[in-house]
């Protein structure tokens, strides 16, 4: 024979009743408040995790007599205060800088990004490549072997690297139009990213 549970009725024990006194009961502000509590505190976790992900921003500025860039296909040894002369000679726009390294591959893979961005930007902003602990002969194969046209220099002192606080190739660093930096990516960067960071910048 089978057997058939009748609905609870709304005044017992687990009905519908039951859970709608104990809503409006201690008890269930209690649970309330806890569930609460949870939810600020996964929150406040995950807003926390973020904050730590975003690498930290080095305290520079440029500072000096306006320098010029060089000319494409030329890798210059540079000191740092006349890398930063370049920086104050590019006031007025974003400033894109990227420090690669010849035997970085991520550095092989992302090159051609930056190089469509600085066509793709071209007289809106600068993208301006440093390359840093590497041979000289090197690093100007690699430019070449690339087809990379933005300008580029040498860090031969390593002062550049350093003044940027520099933990990973590649770095890149976004620069506002003012001069200060408003953004870092260590490690590769995407097309679609690099090219947000820089649209952010021109607003």
């Amino acid at each position: 024979m089978r057997l058939t549970k009748r609905p609870a009725s709304p005044g017992a024990p687990g009905g519908d009743g039951d859970q709608r006194r104990h809503a409006g009961s201690p008890r269930g502000a209690r649970v309330r408040k806890v569930a609460g509590v949870v939810v600020v505190v996964v929150v406040g976790a995950v807003a926390g995790r973020a904050a730590l992900d975003e690498p930290e921003l080095p305290s520079f500025v440029a500072d000096g007599d306006a320098v010029d860039l060089p000319a494409a296909g030329v890798l210059p040894a540079v000191s740092l205060g006349q890398f930063e002369g370049m920086l104050v000679g590019l006031r007025g726009q974003p400033v894109v800088v990227n420090i690669w390294a010849s035997w970085c591959a991520p550095c092989r893979t992302e090159m051609p990004l930056l190089q469509n961005a600085a066509e793709t930007f071209e007289g809106r902003a600068t993208i301006l490549g440093v390359a840093s602990n590497d041979d000289p002969q090197s690093a100007a194969e690699f430019l070449e072997d690339i087809g990379v046209t933005y300008p580029n220099v040498f860090d031969l002192s390593g002062e550049i690297r350093v003044a940027l606080r520099l933990t990973a190739y590649p770095t890149t660093y976004v620069f506002d139009r003012d001069g200060s930096i408003r953004a870092r990516v260590d490690g590769g960067i995407s097309e679609q990213r690099l090219a947000g960071l820089i649209e952010d910048a021109l607003r």
